[in-house]
């Protein structure tokens, strides 16, 4: 399947990643698309996972959220269209494409190719995704593509896997730590997912290791996701009455790390920022604990927007998870890596389409 075709040379950046390769005239690549609860970028990867260009985009540029669910549907299609042609535009006439890979914040259903009833997409409902967008491309280009589609975490994961800390691996994890709690398990080197769905392990209910809020509640605000997430965090403030104006509008992830060494806040407000802080260990390394038993990983790996405060939290829930651990069994103990890819989510989309080729050339019976 060739894409379109725009230019009869490749962009020089591009063409300094194949200069080392001895007669290279025909460059196969992936699409790798990842759709974020604020943005979607997109990227072509070789087959040694090296990102040829990406781009990215924030929604609010795409689409308005007064927009009907139709229209933003249709914008957001069309704008990740127009996104892969300014890509390729970047690369020479001789160049195939095999596939689009696709990654979204869940719940998804992966076999049907839907995302179903997005909390970062309010109203969206069940939607094809991965069929609208190849229906829009077809209309733009006037070429197929085949699209594969995933869930976000489940796409980090097997993007640490390909090129990132995990590679090498039979069993590995990666666990994102944003406006929620994302995981991915790659078991025996194959995502570990049923009918579509699975490894929704940030939903992992742990109330009773963490806070005093008295019961019974929702049970959202009782999960993993509830302490360890940025949406969890800043709900917690709310509750202790931190993000008044009184204590100087502490309302991120940011603002309780620093309210804990604050000498402009009472001792009151500064105990329930560290029991925040504190249950935010407490509940990542429960995590931790709980799927190395269930899937004894080799590797785990971190990433995610929380992480970039890693210092105020990391080594104290690795502290436990290795006690934890040890008093248990230390057969169970996992490396555990912050990640170093830029976007392990859009790397891991990207090679679903490689993953694909592989499968189909194992599969072909040997003469």
């Amino acid at each position: 399947m060739r894409c379109v075709r725009l230019t009869k040379s490749r962009s020089p950046q591009i063409q300094s990643k194949f200069d080392s390769i001895p007669g290279a005239q025909l460059v196969k690549y992936s699409v790798g698309i990842d759709l974020g609860g604020t943005k979607v970028e997109s990227g072509l990867f070789n087959s040694k996972g090296q990102r040829l260009a990406s781009t990215r985009q924030e929604l609010h540029e795409i689409y308005s959220r007064e927009d009907s669910v139709k229209n933003q549907q249709k914008r957001l299609c069309q704008a990740i269209c127009k996104q892969i042609i300014s890509l390729q535009s970047q690369l020479s006439r001789h160049d195939v494409c095999i596939g689009w890979g696709l990654a979204s914040a869940g719940p998804v259903d992966v076999l049907r190719r839907e995302l179903v009833n997005p909390a970062n997409f309010p109203g969206w409902k069940r939607w094809s995704i991965a069929r609208q967008l190849e229906q829009t491309w077809r209309q733009m280009s006037r070429e197929s593509i085949a699209i594969r589609f995933q869930n976000d975490a489940m796409a980090a994961a097997l993007g640490e896997a390909w090129v990132g800390q995990a590679q090498g691996t039979h069993t590995s994890l990666a666990i994102t730590l944003g406006t929620g709690v994302g995981t991915g398990v790659i078991l025996n080197g194959q995502p570990a997912q049923t009918q579509g769905c699975g490894a929704e392990w940030g939903h992992m209910l742990i109330a009773s290791l963490c806070g005093s809020s008295a019961r019974p509640r929702p049970l959202r605000h009782l999960s993993v996701e509830a302490f360890a997430s940025g949406t969890g965090m800043k709900r917690r403030a709310q509750e202790l009455g931190l993000d008044r104006i009184g204590c100087m509008g502490c309302k991120s992830p940011a603002d309780i790390f620093a309210m804990r060494k604050s000498t402009k806040h009472s001792a009151k407000q500064v105990r329930n920022a560290q029991e925040i802080t504190d249950d935010l260990s407490r509940a990542l390394a429960s995590l931790l604990f709980n799927l190395s038993l269930g899937f004894a990983p080799e590797v785990i790996t971190l990433s995610g927007g929380l992480l970039q405060a890693r210092g105020e939290f990391l080594s104290s829930s690795l502290k436990l998870y290795r006690s934890w651990i040890r008093e248990f069994g230390s057969q169970f103990l996992a490396k555990v890596y912050v990640s170093r890819l830029e976007n392990a989510v859009l790397v891991g989309a990207g090679s679903l389409p490689w993953r694909l080729k592989k499968s189909e050339s194992q599969a072909k019976p040997s003469h």
